[in-house]
């Protein structure tokens, strides 16, 4: 049975939609970025290693829009770094808040101590 491309791009396609990923400039987060591409995501690829991430991202260029955010995020200085890079260059980016965490919702996730949600 021959798979119908044209059909599977329709059904599961990621026309404007953007995609980070962490680690995406070599091994599998390289694959997965090929395939998001592939599907007409535009992709963010961070990885602490600037020439990495950078050469990743010229490669994987040809496939479709994909931008290098160099970023450690092994600390929370390095986190803050790159979320106030994705906003930055993704205007509207952000944490999508879903019912269980509106504020008066009848539902509510436990807290993790965290202050970044």
């Amino acid at each position: 049975m021959a798979i119908d491309v044209n059909r599977m791009i329709h059904l599961f396609g990621l026309d404007g939609k953007v995609a980070v990923v962490t680690g995406g400039s070599r091994g599998i987060g390289y694959m997965i970025v090929g395939g998001l591409l592939d599907a007409g995501c535009r992709v963010i690829i961070s990885a602490r290693k600037e020439h990495q991430v950078k050469a990743g991202a010229a490669e994987l260029g040809a496939r479709g829009h994909c931008r290098a955010i160099p970023a450690d995020l092994s600390t929370p200085e390095g986190c803050e770094a790159r979320f106030c890079s994705l906003r930055s260059c993704c205007p509207g980016f952000g944490l999508q808040r879903t019912p269980a965490t509106r504020p008066g919702s009848s539902t509510s996730l436990p807290s993790t101590g965290s202050r970044h949600r």
